[in-house]
């Protein structure tokens, strides 16, 4: 999920057929269009997110669907999660608006106000965990990453609506620790969380990963030497292809593994196939 979804483009394509190689018959990729967030509120992107899962999954009722994200897009998939379950209207009310002036809340509320099927699994990449309520996070001053505590106070400016609670767990979800919430808000078969082990975050992080692991089935995945949504920051920067497309392997192997043996094709002798890219996910490589 994303403002920019061509940034992804080559990131995606590469997973694409990787997945195809891990012995999937027809993998599709949706990225949502967002606004901007320095433009629009976590509303705005809410009510796209919603609508978008409504019309594909409503489209291919069959298929098997992860929501995925990195950075404010994983925080968006958690939000979209919670929201879900406990849907909060409220959300959708605008600063500055009448109580009288309410069609445009009842016209989202009636968009989103349907069943919303749960998701098969999440991929989450370097949540931006808690938006409000932190000034600056310990060892900021030596820390390698390029992200800042003060970038995301900027964002939260303009991006979290100002009547809802500052630590509110609807836009930043690292401040729900019960794994009861989140067990009633969980994918039907598991969340994957990768964060880096350089990246400004990480203690937040690796502390939700482990309440995620109390409520369901958690793969957590901390990656030595990675700084925020390390899988992009790599794919840009490392000469060796091997290397930019380390992630993509990992990532469409355990996917794979989450997915493919509740499918029929899978299990199908004549139709399916072996994946082709064999990986030991928790060896020593990366």
């Amino acid at each position: 999920m994303s403002s920019t979804p061509h940034f992804y483009t080559e990131y995606l394509t590469t997973l694409h057929s990787l997945l195809l190689l891990q012995g999937f018959k027809n993998p599709l990729i949706f990225v949502p269009q967002l606004k901007n967030v320095h433009k629009c509120e976590l509303s705005d992107h809410l009510v796209t997110v919603v609508q978008n899962w409504q019309e594909i999954t409503t489209t291919y009722e069959n298929a098997k669907w992860i929501i995925a994200g990195d950075s404010a897009g994983a925080s968006l998939a958690l939000s979209f999660l919670l929201f879900r379950t406990d849907p909060d209207y409220s959300i959708f009310k605008k600063e500055g608006e009448r109580i009288e002036e309410t069609e445009d809340i009842e016209q989202k509320s009636q968009t989103v106000n349907k069943p919303i099927p749960q998701p098969f699994g999440a991929l989450l990449i370097s949540p931006l965990l808690k938006y409000k309520g932190i000034s600056m996070r310990i060892s900021e001053d030596t820390c390698p990453d390029f992200l800042t505590t003060d970038f995301i106070n900027r964002i939260s400016q303009r991006y979290i609506p100002s009547h809802l609670p500052e630590l509110g767990a609807i836009h930043s979800p690292g401040f729900c620790n019960n794994p009861n919430t989140w067990e009633k808000s969980f994918p039907e078969k598991g969340i994957i969380l990768t964060w880096g082990a350089e990246e400004l975050l990480r203690d937040e992080i690796e502390e939700f990963g482990n309440t995620l692991a109390m409520a369901g089935s958690t793969k957590l995945w901390r990656m030595k030497g990675g700084v925020h949504s390390w899988p992009f920051a790599f794919f840009l920067t490392e000469e060796a292809q091997d290397e930019k497309e380390d992630s993509c392997f990992v990532l469409a192997g355990i996917i794979s593994r989450m997915t493919l043996w509740h499918t029929r094709y899978y299990l199908d002798p004549e139709k399916s196939k072996e994946p082709m890219n064999l990986l030991t996910i928790d060896d020593d490589h990366l």
